[in-house]
């Protein structure tokens, strides 16, 4: 490939810069086995359709044109292994559960929720405070800022408390529509899911690193959302 194209940092000029690749964007991509090694992987944040036909999303097999067999693994297969293998890499992947090749493609606003993502996930890369993530919820990213503003005594959206706020142990929820139908999940602000529960007025958050987060709630198709703060 260097032979035909020629070196990657010199491609159609004279730079001698030298250069390290921080991190990959992948939409809905695959690497051979044989390509993959742990001790190059570098931070990537990926998108794929689970019922992808062109690009399998965890592996799928094939014959070379040397007639060996090889692996492709797929966004999710390539995650486990950043994740699994020492040392293990920041890696972040959103699933479209019944996507295909090409999900997150057709709308102006899918095409922004994917930009978004990745310049939070790029960011949180160059501030040395990535984190490995793996969802198959669209919620938006959100890291402009920097320092989030400390919340009031009590955080209302709609009908929808939480409190304390901020939290160190127990988060109290009220206000919710339908509590003995409610789907209650805890993000990130860049999107990750942390909490997935179901049916509960309080959540226990001891678990939470420190920062700022989305509490979602999902009854009788109605979502209200709330953040706070975990101390």
């Amino acid at each position: 490939m260097r032979d035909s194209l020629g070196r990657i940092d010199t491609s159609g000029n004279t730079l001698r810069n030298p250069f390290r690749i921080k991190g990959i964007f992948n939409n809905w991509g695959g690497l051979l086995n044989d390509f993959y090694d742990a001790a190059e992987a570098v931070p990537t944040i990926s998108f794929h359709g689970e019922k992808d036909t062109t690009v399998a999303i965890d592996s799928s097999f094939g014959i070379q044109c040397l007639l060996r067999p090889f692996v492709t693994y797929g966004s999710r297969g390539l995650h486990k292994k950043m994740r699994n293998t020492a040392p293990a890499v920041c890696t972040n992947l959103t699933v479209a559960i019944n996507g295909v090749h090409g999900i997150f493609n057709d709308t102006n606003a899918e095409k922004e929720f994917r930009v978004s993502k990745a310049a939070c996930f790029f960011k949180s890369v160059f501030c040395g405070n990535c984190s490995t993530v793996y969802t198959t919820d669209t919620i938006p990213a959100s890291c402009a800022t920097g320092a989030v503003p400390a919340a009031p005594a009590t955080f209302t959206t709609t009908l929808l408390q939480v409190q304390p706020n901020p939290v160190s142990s127990t988060l109290i929820i009220s206000g919710i529509a339908n509590p003995a139908a409610a789907e209650l999940k805890v993000y990130d602000l860049s999107g990750g899911l942390h909490i997935s529960t179901r049916n509960v007025s309080h959540i226990d958050v001891q678990a939470l690193p420190p920062g700022s987060y989305l509490l979602r709630v999902n009854s009788d198709g109605k979502v209200q959302q709330a953040r706070f703060i975990k101390q």
